[in-house]
């Protein structure tokens, strides 16, 4: 599921600018306040997701390499 964050500020702006009533516009607000609470909350998990599948594409070359490494090692040891 991909969020439209355009979409979705210019929908809560949209409801900021239409509220009529003091307490229609404290719930718009309220609203406002916890879109950018979730869309920050949401950049800072997507940043630490991108570091971890950094993280483990390096770890999946590094394990490639390990039976060449293992092999070598055991050449060293007198193995075959």
């Amino acid at each position: 599921m991909e969020l439209d964050w355009r979409r979705l500020e210019e929908a809560v702006t949209r409801a900021v600018l239409r509220a009529r009533s003091e307490e229609m516009k404290e719930v718009a607000d309220a609203v406002k306040l916890l879109a950018s609470y979730v869309r920050e909350g949401f950049e800072r998990t997507f940043k630490v997701l991108e570091e971890q599948s950094k993280v483990l594409r390096e770890q999946a070359e590094a394990l490639k390499e390990h039976p060449r490494l293992l092999e070598e090692q055991s050449k060293l040891l007198g193995g075959t």
